[in-house]
């Protein structure tokens, strides 16, 4: 683990990444309350400017789209990612408690409750 807490996961340890991965530990549904407060209040990595990723952003570093013959279906230079759903900064316009999310495991992208615990990857820079 690095950082404070145990909502910096490992793989974020490096000054030079620009991004950080939860995917070192479970999922604990705080990437919308706590998360990126935790990196930001934190200036993880020298840096204060975390963001989650666009949907689009996501979407660049699936290996491929569904039917995804992979797992996870994550181009590997982008480090450890899990299986699993990641959660995107868009929100999903009705019923605005939920947000796009980005499937890993399927290549696939879809909405959900932001309350589900899943996977998130902080980000840096412009849009």
């Amino acid at each position: 683990m690095a950082g404070s807490g145990s909502l910096i996961r490992s793989g974020c340890e490096s000054a030079g990444k620009r991004f950080c991965d939860n995917a070192g530990g479970p999922s604990d549904g705080t990437a919308f309350t706590a998360f990126l407060s935790s990196l930001d209040g934190a200036c993880f990595a020298g840096q204060c400017d975390w963001r989650l990723p666009t949907r689009e952003e996501l979407q660049t570093i699936l290996s491929e789209t569904f039917p995804c013959a992979t797992a996870p279906c994550a181009d590997p230079v982008f480090g450890p990612t899990k299986s699993d759903l990641y959660w995107s900064s868009v929100p999903y316009l009705v019923p605005p408690e939920f947000a796009w999310y980005v499937a890993f495991d399927q290549g696939i992208v879809g909405v959900n409750s932001k309350v589900l615990s899943t996977y998130v990857r902080a980000v840096r820079g412009g849009l």
